[in-house]
């Protein structure tokens, strides 16, 4: 069942969607999480060489696609899901002009999946799935994590990208209603993906922190993060 929670996240990325990209701050916040992504790829089991044809992401809470556009380089396929109707518009429009056959041809739908409603089988079996600054707006993040674990095949990576915890309660930002909680630690999501019997967890925390334009007065400065673990059984 959609929460009213989850409707409210839907509709602020649906008003969101159009304007999403262009603001120089998330550009540049979007440059840099490329750029990291780019220059660990043996931490995500990828590699920069020609693959077997096979390498396959589930990109989650895909957004306009940072995820899909920065891993396309070195996967096949590419199946993206976002809760929000246009931020998929919005994806599929820019992947349309993409010049990586992996982006230009990946398949984004709308769907939500702590729900049955995505129980396709070709939504199983990836090589790596991943959740990019949106498990922090999601309602039940251990359930998500235990979601995306069951899409991975054996020896699939998931990976969750995020904010470090920083003890702070609330920000003043027009986003706050949509926001379950304000990133985790190395602790919290270690226990998530060990619950759900994903193996080999590593964190990695991107040098320097970005800078959140929400608000141009009151910027709020930020830790991302990397988290991932493997899937070794099915």
């Amino acid at each position: 069942m959609t929460t009213e929670f989850t409707q409210d996240n839907r509709r602020y990325f649906d008003d969101l969607a159009a304007k999403y990209d262009f603001p120089p701050w998330m550009q540049e916040i979007s440059a840099r999480i490329t750029t990291y992504l780019q220059e660990q790829l043996v931490f995500l089991g990828l590699s920069e060489g020609a693959t077997d044809g096979g390498v396959s992401l589930l990109d989650y809470a895909c957004g306009t696609g940072l995820v899909s556009r920065a891993l396309g380089p070195y996967v096949d396929s590419i199946q993206a899901l976002d809760l929000s109707a246009n931020m998929v518009a919005r994806y599929k429009d820019l992947a349309a002009s993409s010049s990586l056959a992996s982006v230009k041809g990946a398949i984004a739908r709308v769907g939500n999946i702590l729900t049955d409603e995505l129980a396709n089988e070709e939504l199983h079996g990836f090589s790596i799935a991943a959740i990019c600054a949106a498990l922090h707006h999601v309602e039940n993040p251990a359930l998500a994590i235990s979601k995306l674990a069951g899409r991975l095949r054996t020896e699939g990576v998931l990976l969750a990208i995020d904010f470090v915890e920083d003890g702070v309660a609330q920000y003043d930002s027009p986003a706050e209603h949509t926001i379950h909680k304000h990133g985790f630690s190395r602790d919290e999501m270690k226990g998530m993906m060990d619950d759900t019997g994903l193996v080999d967890f590593e964190w990695r925390e991107m040098p320097g922190k970005v800078a959140l334009m929400m608000d141009n007065d009151h910027p709020i400065f930020r830790t991302v993060f990397l988290a991932r673990a493997v899937r070794k059984s099915i």
